[in-house]
Parts: C-alpha cells; structure tokens; sequence
C-alpha cells in the first residue's frame, strides 16, 4: 500500500514539473511573438542584422551605414552621427506597426501621395535583403499617415509619431555645428559680389585689399569697423541650418563661380564656406570645407558678401592710433620726429605734454577718406608718413600725393588708392611745428 502511495506521489510531481516546463514554454513563446494591442504587423526584422539604411523626404535624404557598432555617413569613414537617434531610426524601421489597413490591391497610389511618395526609407540587412517603406499624405484627422511597403499594394495608417521618428531626425543626425574661431579675427577672405576682398589685421587698422575698387590695382585702405564688427559676429555665430545630401546636385549652384568666405584667427584656425543657390528665400545651399555633404545655412552668414563697395571703407584714414609708438614725416627731408619713450613723448628730440602728444595723435587719426581714386597718378609723393608701431613690432611707410587741387592720394604701399582733405593733413602738419 505504501508503495502505491510512493508511485503516486512520483507520477504526479512528474506531471506537475512537466506542467511547469510547458508552461515557461508557452509563456516566454507568446512575450516574443508579442506586438502592440490593436496594431498590424507590417514588418518585423531583427535590427541586429541591418547594416545600412537610408531616409528621403522632398528636402533632404541622408544614407547611414554601421560599422564596429557605429553609425556613420555613407562615403565617410570618420563622420559620425548621433548615435542614439540613429539607433532609435532603425528600429523604427525593423519594426514596423500600422492601425489600420486602408486599401488592399490599391492601383491608385497617388491619392495617398504614395506615387510619387513624400518619403522613403529603406534597411538593409547582412544577408542584402532590403526593406523599403514609403510614405504620403496625412489622413483627414491628420493623426496618421499612409504608408505602402514596397513589394506590396496594402495602404497602411502609421501614427504621426511613427513618422516624425523617422524624418524629423534626419537634419537632427547630423553635426549641424561650423568650428568657432578665437576672435577677433585675423584675417578674412571672401568672393561677393565686389570680387575678391580681404581683410588683414595689422597696427593701427584693419586694412582692406581688393579689386573691387579700382582699375589697374588693388585697394589698400582703412577697412569699416562696423564691416570688421558684423563679420567678426557673424563668424562667432555660424551654424548650419540642415543637411541636404551627400551628392553634389546642380540646384544647389555651387560651382567655380560661387560666393565664398574664408577666415584665420590668431592661432592659425580657420574655417571656409562655399555659398550656392538661394533656397527659400531665407536660406543659401553651401558646403563646408572639413564636413563631408551639402547643407542649407540661413541668409545672416553671407549677407555681408552683398554690401556696396564702399561700405568697406572706414571714414577715417588710419582706423585707430592705438599701437603707434612713433612716426616720421619726411618731404625732401625730414620735417618732424615723433617717438613715445619709456619716459615720456619726444617731438623732433623735445619733451611734449601727454595731451600734446594725444591731440597730434588725434589729429593723425581722424585725418577723414574723401572717396576712391580713379586715375593713375604718377606724381612724386608730397610727404611720407612712416609710422612705428609695436603690436607687432614693424613700420608702415604711407605716402601722400598732390591730387585734385584740394586733396591727397594715400598710398600704403600698392599705389594711390584713396584720397583725403588736404585741409585736414596740413592742419595736422602745423600742428607739429
């Protein structure tokens, strides 16, 4: 009897170990077969396995592919994007789950806007198997979207969210940001409309080369301190506004003949953009040099490159006294000596008073720009001004020359290029006697 009862106990805590293990089976064979309640299962792939995959709306399109567990650019070896968002965009295309199906053997696509489609995108897997996924309009309550799976002519419903996952993060991928560069700036190039323009920073002024502005030779002048300023800020300021692609496409009009900006601070950082076609009236297609593919930046970076001429050129001829520590006027001889000493200010080897020698500064300074030469003068200079200066150490040689009767040519080393009131050098010149 005994033994019975021992055989019994045996069978039914082999069935109850038995009942155990069928249902963990059960359990974990549902949790993986398990979808959203109330969702249709339009796709479902293992997103360990997909190595590519790319995205298209009707602005952009950015092809990605993954390697040592990192997303990158396609055609860029070192462009890294943001991973988490990259991640997030692939499962949302390994699983895919739709609300409603709309049409089944749908033959008319483009009233969904499927044909041609407002966006696309595709994965890829190791095997080569793609998936691609394109998607229209909104539905009338406008909280989905419709969407067909290539190979087939079902019409789905995907939320909004689904959507917005995928094609707003597009721009968000990539390192929408342009090198900063210390400032100020120490020298910037550029192609606008004037031409070729560059600005050097050199003691007492910014001075401005280009040959915008006269015939047979380039300007070397005062340069605004306004123009300095805004591209100064401008350049502190620069960030892109979206990626377009990574393809060079002919509506982007970047070309040989395109607008370009260039600029070095002190330690030899720089950054450079090419400026194509205007995009949407606030916007210009551009590339950056040392980003790999094209984007859009807003009109504030390049509105600079549409100034006049003359907007360049700063009112004063030299546009600070600050850095000069001596100067030399010379006509057939020298005519005046003027140094700064450790001890104090020395004109022609006489001690000046701090406010003499910061009016005759003053008075050198503000000397005012008259307007452009236009003429080839061949004339011996009237006077040369040699100024000394100390950051960094050097001397400019500036020479003034007769010109119009009542004004003097400036030339700064590259010919006469502008021209000032001859009223207002000679009250300077007597004020050193």
């Amino acid at each position: 009897m005994i033994k019975k009862g021992v055989t019994l106990l045996s069978v039914l805590c082999i069935l109850l170990v038995v009942s155990i293990i069928t249902s963990f089976v059960l359990s974990n064979t549902a949790k993986e077969s398990e979808q959203p309640d109330g969702l249709i299962v339009v796709s479902e792939v293992n997103f360990n396995k997909v190595t590519a995959m790319s995205i298209t709306d009707e602005q952009s399109s950015l092809s990605l592919y993954i390697k040592d567990d990192q997303w990158f650019v396609s055609g860029s070896d070192n462009e890294m994007i943001d991973q988490i968002k990259a991640s997030s965009i692939s499962t949302h295309l390994c699983y895919v789950y739709a609300n409603d199906i709309i049409e089944e053997n749908a033959t008319d696509l483009s009233k969904y806007g499927l044909s041609p489609a407002k966006a696309s995108a595709t994965i890829t897997t190791k095997s080569g198997e793609t998936h691609t996924f394109k998607y229209g309009f909104s539905t009338t309550d406008k909280r989905n979207v419709f969407m067909i799976k290539e190979g087939s002519n079902t019409v789905y419903s995907i939320s909004n969210d689904h959507f917005d996952q995928l094609i707003s993060n597009i721009s968000d991928l990539q390192d929408l940001s342009i090198k900063k560069l210390d400032h100020p700036l120490n020298k910037i190039v550029f192609r606008g409309k004037n031409g070729i323009i560059s600005f050097d920073k050199q003691a007492p002024g910014t001075y401005i080369s280009s040959s915008a502005f006269a015939i047979t030779q380039p300007v070397i002048a005062p340069v605004s301190p306004y123009v300095i300023s805004t591209i100064d800020q401008t350049a502190s300021k620069l960030r892109l506004n979206a990626f377009v692609g990574s393809e060079l496409k002919d509506e982007y009009g970047i070309n040989d003949e395109s607008m370009w900006f260039s600029c070095v601070d002190d330690n030899g950082n720089a950054i450079s953009i090419i400026f194509g076609a205007d995009y949407d009236n606030n916007y210009r297609y551009c590339q950056v040099d040392g980003k790999d593919g094209y984007y859009t930046i807003g009109k504030q970076a390049f509105e600079f490159l549409n100034f006049p001429a003359s907007e360049f050129l700063d009112s004063n001829m030299l546009t600070s006294k600050q850095g000069i520590i001596g100067f030399e006027l010379s006509s057939k001889g020298s005519l005046a000596s003027f140094k700064i000493t450790d001890s104090g200010y020395m004109l022609n080897d006489n001690e000046l008073s701090e406010q003499s020698a910061t009016n005759t500064l003053s008075l050198l300074s503000f000397i005012s720009i008259s307007g452009l030469v236009d003429e080839q003068i061949n004339s011996d200079p009237s006077y040369t001004l040699t100024l000394t200066l100390d950051a960094p150490p050097s001397a400019i040689a500036i020479n003034l020359h007769e010109y119009k009767n009542s004004f003097y040519a400036v030339d700064f080393g590259y010919g006469p290029n502008i021209y000032v009131p001859a009223s207002e050098v000679d009250a300077w010149i007597d004020s050193l006697s």
